[in-house]
């Protein structure tokens, strides 16, 4: 079995890899929650949650954007199996990196453009909806080309929330109407259809300049939700950062 971690700023996913395709179990804690004096302890917890043994568990591949936690989740899984791949910029295996400063890429999106073009071909791009909104570009040769960042939806949907005091959460689903006719509605209609707006037009830009795209993907917690309110994104793919990260594994270990 292969233990894949994204580490982000509010969440870490894991996921188990028994060979390739999608992973057996998967799990998501608070970054929070993984104190580093006591991880080992937390990451023993997680695998028991996902009905594993740390003595199952050959390898892992983690890409982390939490500098503090990279070096504590690398020594405790090497603990744990011995042989842990970090994902960045100078270790990725079978991908050219076309970004400057190569060291500014996060690894997840070196992920997902390993797992895109795996999985898809290219020039494809993934659209990662988490707490940025990171699109990644993959070159027909399978390049990481480049791409764009925005807010994301719940970011930018919470900063609203915080500075207008007449405004609150109306919890996010997708609206029935443009034209809304409560504030509930219309706050729906406008953070949902506007930001599936913004995808749309970033999407088409980078076609324009890179593509045309054999597909698009979306990935990240809140892509079941915007997906199907695009025009542009062609299918939900929920795990194609840790697919990409099992994906790296093998690949270093060829």
């Amino acid at each position: 079995m292969v233990l894949a971690v994204d580490a982000g700023n509010y969440k870490v996913a894991f996921g188990l890899f028994d060979g390739m395709g999608p992973p057996t179990r998967t799990l998501a804690l608070s970054s929070e929650s993984l104190g580093t004096e006591s991880l080992a302890e937390r990451l023993d917890h997680a695998l028991e949650a996902m009905e594993s043994e740390a003595e199952s568990i050959q390898g892992a591949c983690v890409a982390s954007v939490v500098p503090a936690l990279t070096g504590a989740l690398a020594s405790t899984l090497a603990g744990i199996c011995g042989r842990v791949l970090i994902l960045d910029w100078q270790s990725a295996p079978g991908i050219k990196i076309r970004y400057e400063p190569p060291s500014d890429l996060g690894p997840d999106r070196i992920a997902n453009a390993i797992a895109l073009y795996e999985m898809y071909g290219g020039p494809a791009c993934a659209v990662d909806l988490g707490t940025a909104t990171n699109f990644d570009v993959v070159s027909a040769d399978g390049d990481f080309a480049g791409g764009a960042i925005a807010p994301g939806l719940g970011t930018s949907a919470q900063s609203l929330f915080d500075r207008a005091a007449r405004l609150r959460d109306p919890g996010l689903k997708p609206p029935t109407s443009a034209l809304g006719r409560s504030t509930a509605e219309c706050l729906r209609s406008g953070i949902l259809l506007g930001y599936s707006g913004l995808v749309d037009r970033v999407v088409e830009l980078l076609e324009s300049e890179a593509g045309p795209f054999t597909t698009v993907v979306a990935t990240g917690g809140l892509a079941e939700l915007v997906a199907p309110l695009c025009r542009t994104v062609h299918r939900v793919h929920p795990h194609l950062t840790l697919e990409g990260l099992n994906i790296a594994y093998h690949r270093w270990q060829e």
